[in-house]
């Protein structure tokens, strides 16, 4: 029932520990961007000067993310009021911390080039944690994911949730649209 696995996804995200962890399965889940660009979120300069154009910002001021898409191109994201609470709980605790930093999410002692190579690896991070607390709440509710193509049960994993977002939308609004909005 599409119910109960709403429920098994929500306690299974409540039950990550890791805050970072937590908000990145929730923006995940209300938006859609990719875990990589999630990664490369970072707060919107106040000065212009100190804006590249083409960084992935978060102006809460807009309540709206920026992030360049697979092509090349820029994406304006509306920020729904759940995402947009995420990414302000983020930004707050990145102004705070000592040393203040950039990123949304945490990315001590990685350097520019290293996101830039490595950026799935630390995402994956996130994903390892998210997938386990998630698949132990279904495997709690009874409740089995079926590969049709496969035929047979796998795991969830949130590559696959994003993959069942760009499905839905093609389906209602196209296959251009669901590329240039994911």
């Amino acid at each position: 029932a599409p119910w109960e696995f709403h429920k098994a996804l929500n306690e299974g995200i409540a039950s990550i520990p890791d805050k970072n962890a937590k908000n990145f399965a929730m923006l995940k889940l209300f938006t859609g961007i990719r875990n990589t660009d999630i990664m490369r979120i970072e707060i919107l300069p106040e000065n212009e000067a100190d804006r590249v154009p083409t960084k992935n910002y978060y102006d809460p001021s807009v309540k709206k993310v920026r992030i360049f898409n697979k092509g090349g191109g820029m994406t304006d994201l509306d920020l729904g009021q759940i995402a947009n609470t995420v990414m302000q709980e983020q930004a707050e605790d990145a102004m705070a911390a000592k040393p203040p930093r950039t990123n949304l999410f945490p990315l001590e002692g990685v350097t520019e080039l290293e996101l830039e190579n490595s950026g799935k690896a630390l995402a994956n991070s996130y994903g390892t944690e998210i997938n386990k607390h998630v698949n132990s709440s279904l495997d709690t509710h009874g409740i089995s994911i079926w590969d049709k193509e496969k035929l047979k049960t796998k795991k969830f994993t949130l590559g696959a949730l994003r993959k069942n977002l760009f499905d839905v939308i093609e389906e209602s609004l196209g296959k251009d649209v669901a590329a240039e909005m994911l």
